[in-house]
């Protein structure tokens, strides 16, 4: 015999208004507005910019420095890599006011730019899925703080529909927190299997306060 809550269980008019119950939140989940920081909000802003308005870079195989070089090399070479960089002005440094549209050769998947900044906290922001690795000078690479994007962030893209001055968050796909001394770096990107454009990729860096 079925006991009472049982019976109320599989009452299909209780069912019914159970499935309403839930339609409803999800309906007032989606209606809410979700605030993203304003950091997150520059980014997404900089990242809609068109890669024919960006800063405009072209990154480095390790054999465009020196061709005697490799990539297994980077913890004897980095310091001369990051200075071969800075004077080649293959630089990526910290902005508010507009992305890097950066170029990647097809002949391989590691190249190099030169990360500068002067903030010891920063978030690097991309519109694709690569490796990035960071290197000191004595080649460590420095791990980051952080590769979360917040859920705010999240849902803003995925939920709200924004209103036409809102931020677009369509194009951002990587967010990576470092805390880093201000001085210049070397930036190592890796193309992967999961990039969508693997011969371009838009980043920019911004401090984090």
């Amino acid at each position: 015999m079925l006991s009472f809550f049982t019976r109320i269980l599989y009452n299909p008019v209780i069912q019914i208004l159970f499935i309403l119950i839930i339609l409803v939140r999800c309906d007032d989940y989606q209606d809410e507005d979700y605030d993203i920081s304003s950091l997150d909000s520059k980014a997404c802003n900089l990242l809609s910019i068109p890669d024919s308005l960006g800063i405009l870079l072209e990154a480095a195989m390790i054999t465009d420095v020196d061709s005697t070089w490799s990539n297994d090399d980077l913890n004897d070479i980095a310091t001369l890599l990051k200075d071969e960089l800075l004077s080649k002005q293959i630089i990526v440094n910290e902005t508010d006011s507009n992305k890097y549209s950066i170029s990647l050769s097809a002949l391989s998947d590691t190249q190099y730019v030169c990360l500068s900044t002067n903030s010891p906290n920063i978030v690097i922001y991309l519109d694709d899925f690569p490796v990035v690795n960071i290197y000191d000078d004595s080649g460590m690479i420095i791990k980051p703080g952080s590769y979360n994007i917040p859920l705010e962030t999240i849902f803003y893209t995925t939920v709200t529909e924004p209103d036409e001055w809102d931020a677009s968050c369509e194009h951002l796909k990587v967010r990576i927190e470092h805390s880093i001394s201000g001085a210049d770096y070397i930036m190592q990107l890796v193309r992967t299997d999961q990039m969508t454009t693997p011969d371009k990729l838009s980043l920019l860096v911004l401090r984090n306060r």
